[in-house]
């Protein structure tokens, strides 16, 4: 496992591409369940309750919570991987491709959920956390940047066609969020 680890550390640091993983659905299965726990724990950590009660669809609204939204959001990670894929002509490429980004993402992850507590930790000093914050976005960017690396490999790309790539997704992602998990309070 530590092995392993240090592969997702090597790729995010763009010493390794995600080429050098096997095609193995069992580690594609494995990587994705880690990177569900370390999603479910940094919404823990970082979301208000009550945007996570409910999910509106086509103004239709389902109670969720946390795992409706991990859910969904793997979801889209997933089709948006292989549609990926499917339009540079690689869909082949999928299970490394996508073992690699959730197993980088889920690194990333576990790396983001101590700075999330030191955030929340000084918000209730009633303190600004602006510091953390930063951290957190270097965090966030570095998370576009090896999902850019990761996507450009891939795609057989230049990296800054797979940073856009992933920049892209990104937005459409957090607009698809707000609109289906709204903020109530």
């Amino acid at each position: 496992m530590w092995h392993l680890t240090l592969v997702f550390a090597d790729i995010a640091l763009h010493r390794r591409g995600p080429d050098e993983l096997p095609a193995s659905q069992f580690l594609f299965v494995s990587v994705l369940v880690s990177y569900l726990i370390v999603g479910l724990l940094s919404l823990l950590f970082s979301e208000p309750a009550e945007r996570l009660l409910s999910i509106n669809i086509f103004g239709l609204n389902l109670y969720l919570g946390y795992i409706g939204l991990i859910i969904l959001e793997t979801s889209l990670d997933v089709l948006f991987v292989w549609g990926t894929l499917k339009i540079f002509n690689h869909p082949k490429r999928f299970f490394q491709t996508a073992t690699a980004l959730f197993g980088v993402l889920a690194l990333l992850g576990v790396i983001r959920i101590p700075v999330l507590v030191w955030i929340e930790a000084v918000r209730e000093g009633g303190n600004e956390p602006t510091t953390g914050v930063f951290v957190y976005l270097a965090l966030f960017l570095w998370t576009i940047d090896a999902a850019g690396f990761i996507l450009a490999k891939a795609t057989q790309n230049t990296y800054f066609v797979g940073v856009m790539i992933a920049t892209g997704y990104v937005m459409v992602s957090f607009s698809l969020r707000d609109y289906m998990f709204p903020v109530t309070g």
